[in-house]
């Protein structure tokens, strides 16, 4: 003999339980939908999260990458123009220099000229001097 539940119950009583059973049964069936929708939202969330998070750190590699490029070409035009101000020192220092070897020539020159025109100075005199003793000595003789 099959012992059946529903045996106690009049059909009354079974209608219930069953419509009861059912709404149950509805009620599982939409809790199961809406944490299926909850558990998809929440995956979507995280793939929007990690695709933002990925897009950011994207930007930022960006970002640090187009830092780095603009800081080696201002190191570049840095050394480039030290290079030249370099150049233009040396050249300006080589010109001094040259113009002061020019000067010191120049002066040695005039040092020469100088030593020269006294010489010839002194020789005059010498010769002047000497032609007033002759005249001196030639007067007093006579």
């Amino acid at each position: 003999m099959v012992f059946s539940f529903f045996a106690f119950f009049s059909n009354r009583e079974k209608e219930e339980i069953e419509r009861k059973f059912r709404r149950l049964n509805e009620r599982f069936e939409r809790l199961d939908a809406e944490k299926n929708e909850t558990q998809n939202a929440i995956e979507r969330l995280q793939n929007q999260i990690q695709s933002i998070h990925a897009n950011h750190q994207e930007t930022l590699n960006e970002m640090l990458t187009k830092q780095r490029v603009e800081l080696d070409e201002r190191r570049k035009r840095f050394e480039n123009e030290l290079e030249e101000r370099d150049m233009d020192s040396t050249q300006r220092l080589s010109n001094l220099r040259n113009e002061l070897e020019k000067y010191r020539s120049e002066i040695e020159q005039l040092r020469e000229q100088l030593r020269n025109a006294l010489a010839d100075c002194v020789t005059e005199r010498r010769r002047v001097s000497e032609k007033g003793m002759r005249k001196n000595f030639i007067s007093g003789l006579f």
